[in-house]
């Protein structure tokens, strides 16, 4: 099978394959990622697919990163098992049990962010994100990393307006509802993330970012989930918070899934000059997004544009990977936490 007849099997379409930013600041040199949607323990599968794709690549390159946008399932045990929010015929190990306990290796790096349907047991236990197993990295409750040369951050969680001000308070053994709140994003950790003034070239949520969907073919994505129009109509489909997010620190790229479609948007950010006293986090309108100033006097100019994909559940037929060439300034090839928010965390 041809490289893009394989692209086409797992990613559905190809209009976002293989996307060069048009920075001439940076080098062009670039790092071949590959974005997986909502995980739910399919490792196998998808090493598998990746494997594919890298024998089939006519240029002869791999993919180098592997990055989940959440419902990761890193479960170890049944013990895992019992506190994961979901319901009861869905909890199955999976594979990942495998790679935690050496019986595979994940055979490139591989992050990922927390979802609603985690082994909430171990993730708690990595907070400020680690290694899961080798080769395997969590980013955390929200976290910051860099891969050769790109700067990837990440947040965990989807939004629930009551739980979104209060503190961690959840602890084992879970309750009915902390096996829920605990995946549920806190103010705590996007104000962290907002405070970053050197450009992300990605960001890693497991939600959509409130009124992302203004920005791309609403009109395909409602014939795709038509359960979704009285949110879209209200304003209420997505995270408020992660908007107000993406429009503080302009991430190249914003990778989500947790809504099981595909789904591309681009947000051009206006000049931060002529918003600076605008309101950040305003609710969006096609074409346009809201901004504050931040002082990047020591960074590279931050984008003008966000690229923002969500993608599927693992299922064969899904289109739930995609292949990504995103370039790179310098930098280390292997994975370290960003010093810089290691301090947030720490200090």
């Amino acid at each position: 099978m041809t490289f893009c007849r394989l692209l086409a099997k797992y990613s559905a379409s190809l209009e976002f394959a293989y996307v060069h930013e048009m920075d001439r600041s940076l080098a062009v040199r670039t790092t071949r990622i590959a974005i997986w949607g909502c995980g739910h323990g399919e490792l196998d599968r998808v090493y598998e697919a990746v494997a594919a794709l890298n024998a089939s690549a006519p240029d002869g390159r791999a993919i180098e990163l592997v990055i989940c946008c959440g419902d990761f399932q890193s479960v170890r045990n049944e013990a895992d098992l019992a506190t994961m929010a979901c319901p009861q015929k869905y909890r199955r190990m999976n594979t990942f049990f495998k790679y935690y306990s050496g019986e595979a290796i994940a055979p490139l790096p591989t992050i990922f962010v927390g979802g609603n349907h985690e082994a909430s047991c171990y993730l708690q236990e990595l907070y400020n994100g680690g290694w899961v197993a080798p080769n395997i990295f969590f980013l955390g409750r929200s976290g910051v990393i860099q891969f050769r040369g790109l700067r990837i951050a990440g947040v965990s969680g989807i939004f629930k307006g009551g739980d979104f001000r209060s503190g961690y308070f959840e602890r084992l053994p879970y309750s009915d509802d902390a096996v829920r709140s605990i995946n549920h994003v806190r103010e705590f950790d996007y104000a962290r993330l907002s405070t970053l003034r050197c450009p992300i070239d990605i960001m890693v949520g497991h939600d959509w970012p409130r009124g992302i969907e203004h920005y791309g073919d609403t009109s395909s994505l409602l014939r795709d989930k038509p359960l979704f129009e009285p949110d879209v109509r209200s304003g209420q489909l997505g995270n408020p918070a992660s908007w107000e997010l993406l429009t503080r620190i302009r991430p190249r790229f914003w990778f989500g899934a947790h809504l099981h479609v595909k789904f591309s948007a681009l947000v051009i950010h206006p000049d931060r000059a002529s918003v600076a006293s605008g309101s950040v986090g305003a609710s969006p309108t096609a074409g346009s997004a809201a901004a504050c100033t931040i002082d990047n006097s020591s960074c590279h100019t931050l984008p003008e544009v966000t690229r923002f994909l969500s993608l599927d559940k693992c299922l064969p037929g899904r289109a739930y990977l995609q292949v990504l060439d995103v370039p790179w300034r310098a930098g280390e090839s292997s994975l370290s936490r960003s010093p810089t928010y290691c301090m947030l965390h720490f200090d």
